[in-house]
């Protein structure tokens, strides 16, 4: 393989403080990047656990349908060529429901000698507005047990597809269905949901009439109490709920970071951060060392002929919630490029590079950055 994802990360790297990006775990997260191909993608994310504080770092790659080829023509899971495949079958019911396929690859407790690219990730699928908009639960319920059954490395058992039918039903108005994929560690086959326009004050209600029995208004309360902090921006982004077979699931929240202030090194959501941090739920040093990476730049990547556009940015963080606690936090860094031309004004490029970066949950908060010299 001539050119990899790597190339990406490499460009990118020198913005990582050292306090998120330790040398040694960044290296095996570039040594699994090193052995996917560039065509596979123009995004990677990383995983950084902020509490618990652990140094891995995991790797999420995102494969939209102008990058599906490559899995289809051949990967080393045999799960992904085959979805990649009928992903791109008119003749297949869901085809035209997908929007990317997610790999996301969970370096957790591999030996010092092994490789990180011998993991096979774990898969999400992101659907199509006019799935999430449907108004009828069941067709999305029908679509989302389709699609993501090519994935699943056994058949789904009937407690967890018919929990996502009642999750589904329970849906508040104006909520939806966003992606469905594979949880991480589950003790029996199940489902993750990722869900959209759910409002914190709907969270409890509709946790209780999808037959949930977690806290629903304690974790209500928490996200409340870091809204209400002065400046604090924080919306739900993302409901994720983890449904297994044995009835034992899992609730996270995801708070989205405001995307064009970030071209400017600006975090809108500081004050939530260091709201979080007040609670003792992360460790102020965090702060700092994820200010640190937002931005962007003009870039020669080895893979493309052309100038790039490398726009970093904080993606979201992910609260886990455990009897209505805060158990855990994540936060989800990201870099993409796309073509910058070189005669066009910076501002220009920029905006053109964020055409694909539309909010599909909220409108984007943050003001545009004043023309750049």
């Amino acid at each position: 393989m001539r050119w990899s994802l790597a190339h990406v990360l490499d460009a990118a790297a020198p913005h990582l403080d050292v306090w998120l990006a330790a040398p040694r775990e960044l290296t095996r997260a570039r040594s699994l990047l090193a052995s996917l191909p560039a065509a596979i993608s123009d995004w990677i994310y990383l995983e950084f656990r902020l509490s618990p504080r652990d140094a891995r770092i995991d790797v999420i790659v995102r494969v939209d349908e102008a990058h599906r080829h490559r899995l289809a023509c051949g990967s080393p899971w045999r799960r992904a060529n085959a979805f990649a495949r009928m992903w791109a079958d008119p003749e297949v019911g869901w085809n035209r429901a997908i929007e990317n396929l997610w790999l996301e690859f969970d370096l957790e407790g591999a030996a010092s000698d092994e490789s990180p690219h011998l993991h096979e990730p774990r898969f999400f699928v992101d659907f199509t507005s006019s799935i999430r908009n449907d108004p009828s639960p069941d067709i999305r319920w029908r679509v989302a047990c389709d699609a993501i059954a090519p994935l699943c490395p056994e058949a789904l058992p009937s407690e967890v597809t018919q929990s996502l039918r009642r999750t589904l039903h329970a849906l508040p108005c104006g909520a939806s269905l966003l992606s469905v994929g594979l949880p991480h560690g589950a003790a029996m086959p199940g489902l993750r949901v990722c869900l959209t326009g759910v409002a914190t004050s709907d969270l409890s209600s509709f946790l209780r009439a999808a037959g949930w029995a977690c806290d629903g208004g304690g974790v209500s309360e928490v996200l409340h109490q870091l809204f209400d902090a002065p400046g604090g921006a924080g919306v739900i982004d993302l409901v994720d709920l983890d449904l297994t077979s044995d009835g034992r699931g899992a609730l996270s929240i995801e708070l989205g970071f405001a995307r064009k202030p970030q071209l400017r090194g600006a975090i809108e959501e500081r004050h939530l951060l260091e709201r979080l941090a007040a609670c003792h739920a992360i460790d102020a040093a965090s702060i700092d060392a994820l200010g640190a990476w937002p931005g962007y730049e003009r870039a020669r990547l080895a893979h493309v002929f052309w100038p790039a556009l490398l726009v970093r940015r904080i993606n979201h963080v992910k609260l886990m919630f455990e009897d209505g606690r805060i158990s855990g936090v994540k936060a989800y860094l990201c870099v993409f490029h796309r073509f910058s031309r070189p005669i066009a004004p910076r501002l220009y490029s920029i905006d053109r590079a964020l055409d694909c970066e539309v909010d599909r949950f909220l409108p984007d908060s943050g003001t545009a950055p004043a023309p750049l010299a």
